[in-house]
Formats: structure tokens, sequence, C-alpha cells
């Protein structure tokens, strides 16, 4: 799933949830619970699609399933508090989120869960192979939330402050995934090890 795939079912969602068109965008939502869990599926999918730089992919996407549970629990008590409490949205609101998707990373840190081949050039062979060594800026996601729920509340056309919405929130996704980090651990022909660093994961 691309980013505009994500966007575009998300758009379609928060259509899907809304209950009045009298209150900003951000106050519609019908169901959070549900809302939670859609938004960590798609998030999910979009996820375990990715590549990172040198084109290797996700080989064990089932690694990365326990961490949907964090995501979604963290999206329903981050907004069920926003509302129950009327906070306005903010960065420290809404970092829970964020640590939860840099921790849906985590299991990353280990080999084999991004796929080993092709071997990165100069090396022959992985050893271990990809590797995840910094789980991406939470900052940059909770950062997405925040726009998505304080930009709007004086935009006149409903479907366009929904559609701006899930642009925002894609966007924090998108963002922190390019800040994810890892290595290429492989051997060269000598044989000799190799350390290549590679910066961001991107979905195909």
């Amino acid at each position: 799933m691309t980013w505009n795939q994500f966007e575009n079912e998300l758009y379609k969602l928060l259509k899907d949830r809304v209950t009045s068109t009298e209150e900003p965008a951000a106050s519609r939502v019908q169901d959070l619970t549900v809302l939670a869990k859609e938004i960590t599926d798609l998030y999910h999918t979009t996820a375990i699609s990715t590549k990172e730089t040198s084109q290797r992919n996700i080989f064990a996407p089932a690694a990365l399933e326990p961490g949907k549970t964090a995501i979604q629990s963290a999206i329903f008590a981050s907004l069920n508090m926003m509302y129950n409490l009327n906070l306005k949205a903010s960065v420290a609101t809404l970092m829970p989120i964020g640590l939860a998707v840099s921790t849906y990373w985590v299991p990353a840190i280990s080999p084999g869960i991004i796929n080993t081949l092709p071997p990165q050039l100069p090396a022959v062979a992985p050893s271990p192979g990809s590797i995840v060594t910094f789980t991406g800026n939470p900052v940059l996601v909770a950062q997405g939330f925040k726009k998505a729920y304080t930009s709007y509340d004086n935009e006149t056309d409903f479907n366009v402050s929904l559609r701006k919405s899930a642009g925002d929130i894609r966007k924090g996704f998108e963002n922190h995934m390019k800040t994810i980090a890892g290595t290429y651990v492989g051997t060269t022909p000598v044989p000799a090890p190799v350390v290549i660093p590679w910066v961001g994961l991107i979905p195909v």
C-alpha cells in the first residue's frame, strides 16, 4: 500500500465515521475504538509493504504484528483523553502514538525481519544482513496528528477538512518512516566484514 492509497483509505474511513458536520472535523468521530483499529490496520498494511533504500523488503511481517496493539491503544487513549478532558491537541498529548509507532519497529532490530537479499555491494553475502538501528523519530507522528486535530476548525468545506486531516496523519506516519535507519552487514569475497548504513523505509 502506497502513502497515497493510505491517505485515500483514511479519508474514506474518517468520512464514514462522522456523526455531525456542525463541529470541527476532529470532534466528529463516532467510535474511537473502531477508528483506532482502522488507522492501525492501515498503518500495518503500509508498513509491511515497505522496502529500505536498497530495495530489501519486509521478509517476516508477522514479527511486526504484535506492535499493532500498542499503536491502537495509544491512538484510542490519546484521542479519548482529549475529548473527555477537553484538551487541545498537542505534541505532548499525542506523543504516546508516536512512541507506539516507533516501538512497532523494535523487532526489526533483530536480523531476519528485513530481507537479507539482495546483498549490498561490495558484500556478496549477508552477515547477518539488514537490520534497524534507529526506530524513527516519534515526534513526527505526534506532529501529524496534532495538525490534523487543530488546523481546520474554520474550514467551511467539511470534506476538505477531512481530506486535509487525513493528509496530515499520513504525513506524520510518512515522515517518521523516512527517519527509520539501519545498516546492512555483509561479507566481501576477501572475506571481510562490511557495514553499510541506510535511512528510510518506503512503501511500494
